[in-house]
């Protein structure tokens, strides 16, 4: 890790990696759209109690309609995943199986 970045949390989420995939990115902007996906992802499986309102806003962004808001053009799950040549519906559908497994909901 480079000095002055932020470390990521400790979170085992075992299938990340598998869903993201493993190449090298790009670009700074893909590794940027990669790291997002990644802390999201981790975001999304966390089950200390004070990360609930953290988990539901991820969840909402992950199985939600997309707002259309915002100026970022990848503001939306799918345009992130799509962006990353990453098949959402494929992901949603992994992540609702991984969450199921967990106890969690999707």
């Amino acid at each position: 890790m480079k000095k002055g970045q932020p470390s990521m949390p400790d979170v085992e989420v075992e299938h990340a990696p598998d869903l993201i995939g493993q190449g090298p990115p790009d670009s700074r902007e893909r590794a940027l759209l990669r790291e997002t996906l990644e802390f999201a992802l981790k975001d999304l499986f966390r089950t200390a109690a004070s990360t609930k309102s953290l988990r539901q806003e991820t969840h909402d962004w992950v199985f939600g309609e997309p707002s259309g808001r915002g100026r970022w053009p990848y503001g939306d799950f799918a345009s992130l995943c799509e962006a990353l040549g990453i098949d959402p519906d494929a992901l949603r559908e992994q992540l609702r199986r991984d969450l199921e497994k967990q106890g969690g909901t999707s």
